[in-house]
């Protein structure tokens, strides 16, 4: 969105575990360091931003793929004997 593609393209997409929890940390915790669900934090970024800010806009666009990441990684959680909703302490 900010016409960085040919930049980007340099650097091979990361798909991996690793990845997908990065996305998870980033995008179900609040600035606060609380537990947040996906729909909250984006809430949250838009109140932030604002509804027609680029980053608002990138997140709203990428949500779609972000739950993806968010479901894989609760998925690989809770195949090693995790709780997801149990990361955080309230």
């Amino acid at each position: 969105m900010r016409g960085l593609e040919d930049l980007l393209s340099r650097f091979p997409r990361e798909r991996s575990v690793v990845a997908d929890a990065l996305t998870f940390c980033d995008l179900t915790t609040s600035p606060l360091g609380t537990r947040v669900s996906l729909q909250e934090r984006a809430r949250e970024v838009t109140l932030r931003y604002g509804p027609d800010h680029l980053v608002t806009q990138a997140l709203r666009q990428a949500l779609p793929t972000k739950a993806l990441a968010i479901a894989r990684t609760r998925c690989w959680l809770q195949r090693h004997g995790l709780d997801p909703d149990q990361l955080f302490p309230e």
